[in-house]
């Protein structure tokens, strides 16, 4: 699925020729047609510090950012596999609530509108 260029923003984390990367003004430059989004997983969210809630075992619950981000996968609905719904409290009293994303770029964003200043790894 190639993403179009105004999808992402700058330090965005996106996957060129199979390889993740940040965005800059090169890559828009040189690689607009072959950048693609990278699904959130439970394993990028632990690689980022994120820690499963073990207390629930029907569905995958992360915490992370200093508890200020929860995530839990879409249980709820079959055709939404790859959704995670989302609940971001920040101390600029951006409140998020319940919003569902599948990409790591998309969580970026959502940091972001918060003013959440971190730094993803994948």
């Amino acid at each position: 699925m190639s993403m179009k260029v105004d999808e992402v923003m700058l330090g965005d984390i996106v996957s060129v020729s199979g390889r993740p990367i940040h965005v800059t003004l090169a890559v828009l430059n040189n690689w607009s047609d072959s950048i693609e989004p990278i699904l959130l997983t439970p394993e990028i969210l632990e690689k980022n510090g994120f820690e499963r809630d073990k207390n629930i075992s029907l569905y995958n619950a992360y915490t992370g950012i200093n508890s200020r981000v929860t995530l839990h996968d879409d249980f709820m609905s079959m055709n939404s596999r790859n959704m995670w719904h989302v609940h971001i409290d920040s101390e600029d009293y951006c409140t998020i609530a319940n919003c569902e994303l599948t990409y790591v770029h998309e969580l970026q964003h959502l940091l972001r509108i918060c003013k959440i200043d971190f730094e993803f790894s994948v």
